[in-house]
């Protein structure tokens, strides 16, 4: 398999992941509502709203947390954010064709996670992308399950 070319993606936060919060959301909204109509205790009522208000602020917070930045392949190795940090490894943990959640690791730094989505208005720049992803984790060394180098497979 060829190495693919150099590419570069801007990652933001995840409209439809965001879309996603919102709707549990206001599912979950479901539970109070019905507290309040099945006129229940006080005490269990007010429960049920803490509850919805601490789900409900934990996924929003979750979502404004995203890491935002860059997320560029040379040809060799990954790099991250404006300020280019190399990225000793990535891996795909979840794979919807026009998403993406991977996991990178910093070469100094602790592993975390960003959700990559398609780009309407650039779809060849996705499709690369992708592409560099999926080869880094074909032609990674290691055992199964291990984390994938970026930098190809050379030990």
């Amino acid at each position: 398999m060829q190495r693919p070319p150099a590419t570069s993606l801007q990652v933001s936060r995840s409209k439809r992941l965001g879309w996603l919060f919102a709707g549990l959301i206001f599912l979950f909204l479901c539970a109070p509502l019905y507290s309040v109509w099945s006129a229940q205790a006080w005490e269990r009522t007010l429960a049920v709203w803490a509850a919805w208000g601490v789900l409900s602020a934990n996924l929003v917070l979750s979502w404004r947390r995203m890491p935002e930045g860059r997320l560029r392949w040379d040809g060799e190795t990954w790099y991250w954010g404006s300020l280019s940090q190399p990225i000793k490894a990535v891996r795909i943990q979840y794979d919807f064709q026009r998403t993406l959640w991977v996991l990178l690791q910093p070469e100094h730094g602790q592993q975390f996670g960003v959700w990559l989505e398609a780009d309407a208005l650039n779809p060849e720049r996705w499709r690369s992308v992708r592409r560099a992803l999926v080869w880094c984790e074909e032609t990674a060394w290691g055992a199964e399950g291990a984390v994938a180098p970026a930098a190809g497979i050379h030990p």
